[in-house]
């Protein structure tokens, strides 16, 4: 490993330290932009200590002085430590920890003599890679974990959790902000969330959205797979939950899509789909109705009635024809064997 250069990286001096005593390899440089080169491979062993509440480091680079933040009871393998002081001009990031990847190879799968599979087969290039793993019971493991704080009293700050750049150059094959892949052979639990935001810790505020989809950054902004990849699958649903008058958690509001196309907005038993303000189909006048429909197509007419109301029905449908009155009901076109296409009102 060799970095140079003023970069603030925490990897750019180190200081190893073994239950508080330094390694043999320590070593301060003359000029603070001088290089240190340590030849691959090295090893930094330790029994570890498991026990007490204090923070424990058994390797660390620190630059500009030391800095845990809120992790005073941690137990770190390996620490990065970066201080900006006041003044500071540094060109752009100063970095905890950094990992650089540069990939020049093909990963497909037998590439190039057999291309099976696409990218992202083997010979991958990850930046930062991370596994963890838990063997006992009720064991927690995080494979991700950080934390963005202001200090009180400071104004004007900006607090990122997560930011991903990615930056396209040539034509790729595909493009994922983010991907979650699930695997194993395990039982899923029922509370089971691909992404989950926690009630605010912060009293009687919270996110003002939960997720923003700013103006002009995508084609469509959510687009909802089907509940199975066989024939006759509806569409996975979107729930609503609420809280009754007794205070009790209600999960029974939903719009989802059916297997045939029709759309469907399902709410608890006898309750309604209310849309204030608006209507789901404006009504017209008979002269308004559409002249070229689609069978099956229905249209609310504010003046329509059958054209012989009291021998309407579907065996006699020329007395359902629509026609201009005083009523006003649902018009559907159909098309009767016996009387042949037109607006029905019955």
């Amino acid at each position: 490993m060799k970095r140079s250069g003023p970069k603030l990286a925490a990897l750019g001096l180190l200081m190893a330290e073994l239950g508080g005593f330094a390694l043999a390899q320590t070593h301060t440089p003359a000029a603070s932009d001088t290089a240190n080169t340590f030849t691959a491979p090295q090893t930094v062993t330790h029994p570890g200590v498991f026990s007490g509440e204090k923070y424990q480091s058994y390797l660390s680079a620190t630059v500009g002085g030391a800095f845990h933040g809120h992790s005073t009871n941690n137990l770190d393998a390996v620490a990065g430590t970066v201080t900006l002081p006041v003044g500071a001009t540094v060109n752009y990031n100063a970095e905890g920890v950094a990992g650089y990847c540069q990939t020049n190879a093909d990963s497909r799968r037998g590439a190039p003599s057999h291309p099976t599979g696409g990218p992202g087969v083997r010979s991958n290039c990850v930046g930062i890679f991370g596994v963890t793993e838990s063997t006992a019971n009720y064991g927690g493991v995080w494979g991700i974990n950080t934390t963005t704080t202001d200090t009180a009293g400071t104004t004007g700050n900006v607090e990122i959790g997560y930011e991903a750049d990615m930056y396209v150059l040539g034509t790729p094959q595909s493009i994922f902000g983010m991907q979650l892949t699930l695997n194993g052979s395990g039982k899923m639990p029922s509370n089971s969330y691909a992404i989950n935001i926690e009630p605010s810790g912060i009293p009687h505020q919270g996110w003002t959205f939960g997720i923003e989809s700013s103006d002009g950054c995508c084609t469509q902004a959510l687009q909802v797979g089907a509940a199975g990849g066989t024939p006759n699958s509806s569409s996975q649903s979107i729930g609503f939950v609420r809280f009754d008058s007794q205070g009790k958690r209600q999960a029974d509001g939903y719009i989802q899509e059916t297997s045939g196309g029709d759309l469907v907005l399902g709410t608890a038993a006898a309750r309604s789909v209310d849309i204030p303000g608006a209507l789901l189909q404006p009504g017209v006048p008979y002269g308004n109705l559409p002249p070229s429909p689609v069978p099956g197509m229905q249209q609310f007419c504010t003046n329509c009635e059958p054209a012989n109301p009291s021998s309407c029905s579907t065996g006699n449908p020329a007395s359902c024809l629509c026609r201009a009155g005083r009523g006003s009901m649902w018009a559907k076109y159909e098309n009767f064997v016996n009387n042949g296409p037109g607006w029905y009102c019955h």
